[in-house]
């Protein structure tokens, strides 16, 4: 029997109480917050978390790389391309930090995610700033 403190509502909320009780900023616990949401409404609210696996995360991955920008603000238009393969990263990084979370805690007895790398982003490279005196 699945109980109702084996969805991912219940473990957010547990989750918010840890992450501010370590000090970690609003902004940090929202985004994972935001992140976990998304990433629940992909699987359409599961029942238990013991039910999700890897492959509901690789699946996840070719659903963001194929997600338009900003698809989900009421106003903004839709036509600015394709998530950056850096934003599709930084979800996934997120989701496998909560799941790892999830395990140190002892509410899973493995990290289903532990196997699933996030895909691989092109580095920038920044133009280094250079000061050059004025001749007087």
């Amino acid at each position: 029997m699945v109980m109702a403190q084996d969805n991912l509502d219940y473990f957010i909320s547990i989750y918010q109480n840890f992450a501010a009780a370590e000090n970690k900023s609003t902004r940090t616990i929202e985004g994972t917050i935001a992140a976990i949401r998304n990433f629940e409404r992909f699987l359409n609210s599961p029942d238990d978390i013991k039910n999700i696996h890897s492959e509901d995360l690789r699946r996840y991955i070719r659903y963001l790389q194929s997600r338009q920008k900003w698809s989900e603000h009421p106003t903004i238009s839709k036509t600015h391309g394709n998530l950056s393969p850096h934003a599709v990263a930084t979800y996934i990084r997120t989701i496998r930090a909560f799941f790892s979370w999830l395990t140190r805690v002892g509410f899973l007895n493995a990290n289903p995610f532990v196997g699933v790398k996030p895909p691989k982003v092109t580095r920038k490279i920044v133009p280094i700033l250079r000061f050059v005196p004025k001749n007087h």
